[in-house]
């Protein structure tokens, strides 16, 4: 249910940046109103859905330009006890805590 909710909302984001690159792109006679009823859209509808979409990363140039995920080696020699925890800082501020026994 998640992945589909999900997949609903990414085609509503995309959709409407369809229609936002459309009023970006029209030409200066077109006016506003008459665009909104062409697309069965209200004039709201396209300010909240452009100021929403601007304040959004684009994830299709973020998917392109990112580097792809790989794990890396961690070597803990030398940990001060079987019982200890380990914690992974990473790059973005997240942590990750490992407690002892995890394999």
């Amino acid at each position: 249910m998640q992945q589909s909710r999900q997949s609903k909302l990414s085609e509503k984001r995309e959709k409407w940046r369809h229609i936002i690159r459309q009023w970006d792109e029209r030409s200066d006679d077109v006016k506003l109103l008459e665009f909104c009823r062409v697309n069965g859209i209200t004039k709201s509808s396209l300010y909240q859905w452009r100021k929403k979409l601007s304040s959004m990363p684009d994830l299709d140039s973020t998917e392109a330009t990112a580097s792809p995920m790989t794990f890396i080696p961690i070597d803990v020699r030398g940990a001060s006890s079987p019982s200890s925890s380990m914690r992974i800082f990473l790059p973005n501020g997240i942590s990750i805590e490992v407690m002892p026994g995890f394999d």
